[in-house]
């Protein structure tokens, strides 16, 4: 690796957004993604392991967004309380949330994530870049609660739009404003937010599309903001909140009674095996009651690693009590499947030849002979 070049190809890429950086600041982007390179071999943070991948689909892709979230934050319409302050969701090995408080040191910045090694990272990048506006918190953040909310919630790869207004709105702080870093244009997501009836309370004010130096990818911002009315209510950041399990159970419970299998995809894991138990008597339930051609076709093993013992373990109790109902295919953890998204690819045409996308099209071969069988 160059570095010189890498330095070289950043201080052109920040050139190309139009986003001014001292030179201090550009040694701290450049340690960061020193620090990114360094932890990533140890503890796995980002399937982008490529130093000229990592410049391009972290670095150079989260500047591209600094500019709108910088003047979102930075909003008049804001109250005070929130204004100046920034909720990165899921912000895994620091993006977007890192890139901004370098480049914008009069905001403040909370990056937040459910995986302590990656929250114990940005804690670390913290001290180590001398970043007294940038801060990590560790745990879910449908349980984070702040009295004065943030101008700005963004995420980058944390969840569809749907999840994303649904676990992280209550936190936004009067006039602020949910901006989501998506690949392609997301109509997909916009008709689940339709159909969950989250349009009546979150207004879409714009996706503009975004372009990222040396990246030849799609890249969309999506911007939205509370409805006028719904700022005006008593309560206002905690309605959303507490209509969530409402909506999430009834849009189980309709996709249920229009289907006629469930095919269950699972890790391996302890907690997903205790969550299955649930979703199994709430099909064996709405099959008794409300669908009786509802059945489960299969469980399929994702994600899974042969050499952790644990996840062998799992595997193995799921095939003493489900049997059959368990696929044969096992869709196995791997690097090219988690690149893909960042191209805005399937994963099985990404790389037909990895394992991952192997695996899927074998996995899609013993569905449809499984479903005749049904039939």
């Amino acid at each position: 690796m160059d570095d010189a070049d890498q330095r070289r190809r950043l201080e052109a890429g920040l050139s190309a957004i139009g986003l001014a950086a001292s030179a201090s600041q550009i040694d701290q982007l450049f340690a960061y993604l020193a620090l990114l390179r360094k932890w990533n071999a140890i503890y796995n943070l980002t399937a982008i392991r490529h130093p000229d991948e990592m410049l391009t689909h972290h670095m150079l892709d989260s500047l591209a967004a600094v500019p709108a979230l910088a003047e979102a934050a930075r909003a008049a319409a804001v109250e005070e309380g929130g204004r100046g302050r920034v909720l990165d969701v899921g912000s895994g090995g620091g993006m977007p949330g890192l890139p901004l408080a370098i480049t914008c040191p009069d905001l403040s910045v909370l990056m937040v994530d459910i995986v302590q090694k990656k929250t114990a990272f940005l804690t670390q990048c913290r001290a180590q870049l001398g970043l007294s506006n940038a801060a990590a918190h560790w745990g879910p953040v449908e349980k984070l609660e702040d009295g004065n909310g943030y101008a700005v919630i963004t995420s980058r790869a944390f969840a569809e739009l749907t999840d994303f207004v649904s676990l992280a709105g209550h936190l936004l702080a009067p006039g602020g404003k949910l901006i989501a870093m998506k690949g392609v244009y997301p109509q997909p997501e916009l008709d689940r937010m339709e159909a969950a009836g989250l349009m009546a309370e979150w207004q879409v004010e714009a996706i503009p599309r975004l372009t990222v130096p040396e990246l030849d990818a799609e890249r969309h911002l999506v911007l939205a903001g509370a409805e006028v009315e719904l700022v005006e209510l008593d309560q206002r950041e905690k309605r959303l909140k507490n209509a969530i399990a409402e909506v999430n159970a009834l849009l189980t419970l309709n996709g249920l009674c229009a289907a006629h299998g469930v095919i269950v995809p699972m890790q391996c894991e302890y907690f997903a095996l205790e969550g299955l138990s649930d979703l199994v008597n709430t099909i064996k339930q709405v099959h008794a009651n409300l669908n009786r051609d509802l059945k489960v076709i299969g469980l399929l093993r994702v994600m899974f690693d042969p050499r952790v013992t644990l996840q062998q373990q799992v595997s193995a109790q799921l095939e003493s009590h489900f049997g059959d109902k368990v696929f044969k295919t096992v869709i196995p953890r791997n690097v090219r499947l988690a690149e893909a998204p960042s191209y805005g690819v399937p994963g099985v045409a990404f790389d037909p030849s990895s394992k991952g996308a192997k695996a899927y099209l074998d996995f899609g071969a013993e569905m449809i002979a499984r479903v005749k069988q049904l039939d």
